[in-house]
């Protein structure tokens, strides 16, 4: 990508590092209708799940007590609650997991790039367009499943990749000397 089609592309974030952080950019990437959707979702849950302000202080009064008996980062309880919840031996569970995956699978990867990159699928769709569909590095067109590249020590996005690129950028561990001295081996032959 030249410096030129860069100016186009908006602002690339960086790739979220906390549980919070990509919570907030996912809920920041959420449509006014998605809002809506969850909202009402939640009103469904507590309607069939009441509780007063009794049960309310109980359930308080309990978790400060474990609290004070374990104390914890809140990082900590967020990766042992989502570990908890990734445990899932329950078959049932499992299998009801895989059908919403099937059937959700467009919405999940629009969820994982918000989460793992700041990227909204509008965002995506004018850096897949800059590239003129094509890999960043190649230029072989992009079918299928591609990959977002990003610079692993400032974390901002560089662009799109096809597998054999990724693969290649990685085994090189993003070294441009060895980049380099790669390009000068092939270009100079058979010895």
């Amino acid at each position: 990508m030249n410096t030129k089609q860069l100016a186009l592309v908006p602002d690339l974030p960086s790739v979220a590092k906390t549980p919070a952080e990509r919570q907030q950019r996912y809920r920041a990437a959420m449509t006014p209708e998605q809002r809506a959707e969850n909202a009402a979702r939640t009103r469904a849950w507590r309607a069939t799940h009441p509780s007063t302000p009794e049960q309310r202080a109980k359930q308080a009064e309990r978790s400060k007590k474990w609290e004070a008996l374990h104390p914890k980062t809140s990082e900590q309880r967020a990766r042992s609650a989502a570990q908890e919840r990734t445990r899932s031996t329950v078959p049932e569970h499992r299998a009801r997991r895989a059908a919403y995956r099937e059937e959700n699978r467009q919405k999940a990867s629009e969820r994982r790039l918000v989460r793992l990159y700041g990227l909204s699928r509008e965002a995506l769709d004018v850096l897949l367009q800059t590239q003129g569909g094509r890999c960043a590095i190649c230029r072989n067109e992009l079918r299928g499943y591609w990959h977002v590249d990003h610079d692993h020590v400032t974390e901002r996005v560089r662009g799109l990749l096809c597998g054999g690129c990724n693969v290649g950028l990685g085994r090189f561990r993003d070294n441009p000397e060895a980049l380099i001295a790669a390009a000068a081996y092939l270009r100079k032959g058979n010895v």
